[in-house]
């Protein structure tokens, strides 16, 4: 199989289930709307990576997680809905303690998502190189 600039292309392009090139507005909408509660977004900020990565300890309380951050509550505050919402963090509330634990399940899929993505690169880079080469023999 000769690899030229458009079979690369295919290696990258999302796709939907049935296989077809994604190209509707609706369905970027749809893609976009699902990415405002991901995980990414949700350890975008190095506070909320700092959170995670305070959790990945254990559980703990909003006071010992966001201590030495350096910010307001409402700004923690702010920070851990954004990571409940992603799905990342949740809270239990017991009287007036607030006591988080870390979801590993949704980063989990983060995760796999970035192995995925590291695949179809590799391949990606891999066909480059080897379009490269054949360029450059005579």
């Amino acid at each position: 199989m000769r690899l030229n600039e458009d079979s690369i292309l295919g290696l990258v392009r999302p796709r939907h289930a049935s296989g077809a090139h994604e190209g509707s507005r609706d369905a970027a909408a749809c893609i976009v709307s699902q990415m405002a509660n991901d995980p990414f977004r949700a350890v975008a900020h190095p506070i909320r990576r700092e959170i995670v990565e305070r959790l990945a300890h254990g559980s703990a309380t909003v006071g010992v997680v966001s201590r030495g951050l350096g910010v307001s509550k409402p700004t923690i505050s702010k920070h851990l809905k954004v990571l409940e919402g992603a799905g990342v963090v949740a809270r239990t509330v017991e009287g007036r303690t607030h006591q988080l634990d870390l979801k590993v399940a949704t980063l989990v899929e983060a995760a796999n998502w970035f192995d995925r993505q590291r695949v179809v690169w590799t391949r990606m880079f891999d066909a480059v190189d080897e379009i490269l080469s054949e360029r450059e023999q005579p």
